[in-house]
């Protein structure tokens, strides 16, 4: 299981066979991580905790067993791509604090707009800020004022997101 999600043992082991008939058999690292594996779905399928909690949690376990190594338990933090999203949360929390983009999306999707055409007018405006931003964070971004300009009409916001 470790070797499917990229993870070598902190101290290599030679695989074991069973002597009766010589198949493959797993350790007690494979074990535990198919365990944890399991204990962490369940939970997060019943809701029991936040997803980022559990996972970290199931990372500490696994760290902590000597089943990775301290590198190799922190180098998922050091994705690129994970900064370079976490970085533009930040941006757009900045630009959701000054309230620029409040004022011209609701500028731009009108007070008086049917459904299709707010629906047009909403796309525009993603469409546009899909060049400058990446989709998650403007999907957080637009989340509330979508939410809040179909309260103020009287539409179903579902339509919309």
């Amino acid at each position: 299981w470790l070797k499917f999600f990229g993870c070598r043992l902190a101290t290599p082991l030679p695989p074991q066979r069973d002597p009766a008939t010589s198949a493959m058999v797993m350790g007690w690292q494979g074990w535990t991580v198919l365990s944890l594996l399991v204990l962490v779905l369940v939970l997060l399928f019943l809701e029991k905790g936040a997803p980022d909690q559990l996972m970290l949690c199931a990372l500490v376990v696994v760290w902590i067993s000597g089943i990775i190594t301290q590198q190799q338990a922190l180098s998922g933090f050091a994705n690129q791509g994970l900064i370079t999203i976490g970085a533009l949360f930040i941006v757009c929390q900045a630009v959701d604090k000054s309230r620029v983009l409040d004022r011209l999306a609701l500028r731009i999707l009108g007070k008086n707009t049917s459904k299709r055409g707010g629906m047009f007018r909403l796309c525009m405006v993603t469409y546009l800020l899909s060049a400058v931003f990446n989709n998650t964070p403007l999907v957080v971004l637009l989340m509330p004022i979508v939410r809040d300009w179909c309260r103020k009409r009287g539409m179903a916001p579902s339509m919309f997101l």
